[in-house]
């Protein structure tokens, strides 16, 4: 799991009208594995849980960033989840690195 990338972020937004504060948290999930419509999923880099798949958004596969908003104001709950399609890239770059530093393949056709 990466190192505390996506680390939660909690901000609180008082309502004009007297209503109740708007709670607003955001993380970021990677999907690892979909397997009988579940997904396993990483969270902010430090813990793995389980969602239905039906709640990830189209087109979610192994290996997607999603971006994942939750907005509470009163009882009221709001859970918005979209793909990262920047910090998925950047994921990629990192990983494809990674492995050209340790195996000294950049990757490529393979020569015999």
């Amino acid at each position: 799991m990466s190192a505390g990338r996506g680390k939660k972020r909690v901000r609180q937004r008082a309502r004009g009208s007297g209503g109740p504060a708007t709670r607003t948290e955001r993380r970021r999930w990677i999907v690892d594995a979909i397997e009988a419509n579940v997904a396993r999923v990483e969270e902010d880099g430090e813990r793995v849980v389980h969602v239905p798949r039906w709640m990830l958004p189209d087109g979610a596969r192994s290996g997607s960033v999603l971006s994942v908003t939750r907005e509470a104001e009163g009882e009221r709950l709001v859970l918005r989840i979209e793909p990262d399609v920047a910090a998925e890239a950047e994921a990629l770059a990192r990983s494809r690195r990674q492995v050209a530093t340790e195996t000294g393949d950049e990757g490529g056709d393979v020569v015999l």
